[in-house]
């Protein structure tokens, strides 16, 4: 998780984001690394594309996925 909250604060200024989490081999004490992936000026219509090469198999299944996106300001509720 701490590697993904670094790679989201180094890209903010390129949202929204898309950051996929993949679990890698098991160490020696038996925990589990990760690795984090970062699409940046990610749109919508992106999205459709990034689930059908999951699907295919062109990319690996991640085992997390985080969407981070510009908060509008001034904007009424």
């Amino acid at each position: 998780m701490r590697e993904s909250v670094v790679e989201i604060v180094k890209n903010l200024k390129e949202a929204p984001l898309l950051v996929q989490v993949y679990a890698k081999n098991k160490n020696v004490e038996g925990e589990t690394s990760t690795s984090v992936t970062t699409e940046k000026k990610v749109v919508l219509e992106d999205w459709t594309a990034v689930k059908e090469r999951w699907e295919i198999g062109e990319s690996r299944l991640p085992e997390g996925v985080i969407f981070v996106e510009e908060i509008g300001t001034g904007e009424s509720p």
